[in-house]
């Protein structure tokens, strides 16, 4: 695959155009970001972040023979919310990036039917900007429409959405393998100095400053878990309320993050600390201890978080506390 030609782009408010090349012809895409350089350079145009996140564009972009974006809007003003999304509407439209159904419901009829039908099909976008505040459950444009797709890639797509196993990849952590997943900005002020990242269903923090020195390709991420009764001189709940008697497997883990560094190509490393309270982070910690140990993550232990599960009856998220602890039930919601 052909990548585009290096570009830097603006770190402020955007609508972009991803043009993808195929030997099926040429398809589009629109998109926004209130940071266009960390979207398209971190985000579309990572392999690895391409992987964890599947996606009909995605897909296309694995197999272009190759691809360009364009900025036909942007301004330093430009932030999340209404009028993002409604200027990327308008790019979709004039482009003709969203899928026949939401383009004849958002023209005049009379210019609908001017749309030659190979056009038709050439949209990547499974659903309008403006529906952004909805869910894939909640809005209609979903990835089994593309089953009777007129378009061969769309079917291809259909398919290979059906085949492909979402799984946890344990054994990668345990060895420390390139890590697959990607690092976005952590939530409201802490996003000036940390990154988030998740490792199966938990999320860690780690600070911007560790990971931008690394080159990207080289990041791993290794979860160093010792065996029964020992403690991990880098456990990732250091700091936190874990008495002995709670043998909180948390304790047993140390998740060390390494990568290759920019400045002089030397191998460089930090260990991963939770943050949060200990009534809540540890159970979550614990948790993942178990996927890592190999256990079942449903059966019910002490210090434990269980998200909600319609499937068992779950209907709300459940932390389970240590019976030695006082005062509280078995049970308790979040």
């Amino acid at each position: 695959m052909k990548k585009q030609a290096t570009f830097v782009y603006p770190e402020h408010g955007a609508v972009y155009l991803n043009i993808i090349k195929l030997a099926e012809g040429v398809r589009r895409y629109a998109g926004q970001s209130d940071n266009a350089r960390h979207r398209i350079t971190e985000n579309h145009n990572s392999a690895s972040y391409r992987r964890s996140h599947r996606s009909y564009q995605y897909f296309l972009l694995d197999r272009a023979e190759e691809y360009h974006f364009l900025l036909p809007v942007q301004d330093l003003s430009l932030k999340p919310g209404p009028i993002l999304n409604i200027l990327e509407q308008w790019i979709s439209l004039i482009f003709r990036c969203l899928q026949s159904a939401d383009l004849r419901g958002n023209m005049a009829p009379d210019s609908f039917v001017l749309i030659p039908r190979a056009e038709l099909e050439k949209g990547v976008n499974l659903r309008e900007p403006l529906a952004q505040g909805f869910d894939f459950k909640a809005f209609p444009m979903k990835r089994h429409y593309f089953k009777h797709a007129c378009d061969s890639l769309k079917r291809e797509y259909f398919e290979a959405s059906q085949d492909e196993k979402i799984f946890y990849r344990r054994d990668t952590f345990l060895r420390g393998d390139l890590f697959e997943g990607h690092f976005w900005l952590a939530p409201g002020w802490y996003q000036t100095t940390d990154y988030e990242f998740q490792i199966w269903s938990v999320k860690f923090r780690v600070g911007r400053s560790f990971i931008d020195r690394f080159e990207p390709e080289s990041i791993r991420v290794l979860c160093d878990f010792l065996p029964e009764g020992q403690t991990h001189p880098n456990t990732v709940i250091r700091g936190m309320f874990s008495p002995e008697c709670f043998n909180d497997p948390a304790g047993r883990l140390g998740i060390k993050i390494s990568g290759i560094h920019k400045a002089d190509q030397k191998e460089g490393f930090v260990w991963v600390q939770m943050d949060g309270g200990s009534e809540k982070s540890i159970p979550r910690v614990n948790r993942l201890a178990d996927w890592l140990d190999g256990l079942d993550t449903e059966v019910m232990r002490p210090r434990r978080w269980y998200p909600a599960n319609e499937r068992l009856g779950r209907l709300v998220g459940v932390y389970t506390p240590h019976p030695l602890e006082k005062n509280y039930p078995w049970f308790y919601q979040q």
